[in-house]
């Protein structure tokens, strides 16, 4: 009787396992595109900083 409640426990482990996976897991290309999108909203807000009217009056102008 014990083993068989063993390996009932066991099945559900693994399905809490499969459930839990399922919403972690990244693709290696979806994880390069997150990392580019990063780097250009980066980019952006660089750019925005680092405006004409930004760099004369300084970064306390911005806020």
């Amino acid at each position: 009787m014990k083993n068989i409640e063993a390996i009932e426990t066991v099945k559900e482990i693994r399905a809490m396992m499969e459930k839990s996976s399922r919403f972690i897991s990244f693709s290696g290309t979806s994880a390069i595109l997150i990392g580019l999108y990063a780097l250009v909203g980066a980019w952006i807000v660089r750019s925005v900083l680092t405006s004409v009217n930004s760099v004369q009056y300084g970064y306390s102008a911005l806020l």
